[in-house]
């Protein structure tokens, strides 16, 4: 038994050595079917012009899809910043104005018909009228409670009869 493992031990670099070669074989063998395709008098000329168009778009390809990544990173850094940023400084009084200004674009992506709605605001305290269906109202309200620079909210929002009717 011993003899057995001794002898296909010793066969073993020659395996090597033979599998080795025929690698490097099929290797010369294929780079010169590459270079007889692309080097073929009649069509080899279009090849090597399709390779080198496909290399190209593949360069600026890559080069398009790096910026949008980089792009998308800076983005996501001065998101992540301004976040940071918000929870370290302390909060600025904000004008009237401009929270509501804030209230109203908050609302355009809450409310089906946020024009049907009114907000005031003095000194942070918000009051909220107009009419809204009754399944938006507290969805409306939490929203507008959470827009930064508010400190209460007054729900004066009417619900329209027909919506009254419609829920019981």
């Amino acid at each position: 038994m011993d003899t057995k493992l001794a002898r296909f031990q010793e066969t073993l670099p020659d395996l090597t050595k033979a599998a080795g070669f025929i690698a490097g074989v099929i290797g010369t063998l294929g780079a010169g079917a590459g270079l007889m395709y692309l080097f073929d008098p009649i069509r080899g000329s279009a090849r090597r012009a399709q390779l080198r168009d496909q290399a190209t778009k593949l360069f600026h390809k890559s080069g398009t899809e790096f910026e949008r990544t980089v792009r998308d990173l800076e983005h996501r850094a001065e998101g992540l910043y301004a976040d940071v940023r918000t929870q370290i400084t302390p909060e600025k009084p904000v004008g009237d104005s401009k929270l509501e200004a804030r209230i109203h674009t908050r609302l355009g992506r809450v409310a089906a018909f946020p024009r049907m709605l009114r907000v005031m605001s003095l000194s942070g305290d918000i009051v909220l009228g107009g009419f809204a269906p009754i399944e938006e109202v507290e969805k409306i309200v939490k929203a507008v409670s959470e827009v930064s620079g508010v400190k209460t909210v007054e729900n004066r929002i009417e619900v329209p009869l027909m919506a009254e009717a419609a829920a019981r």
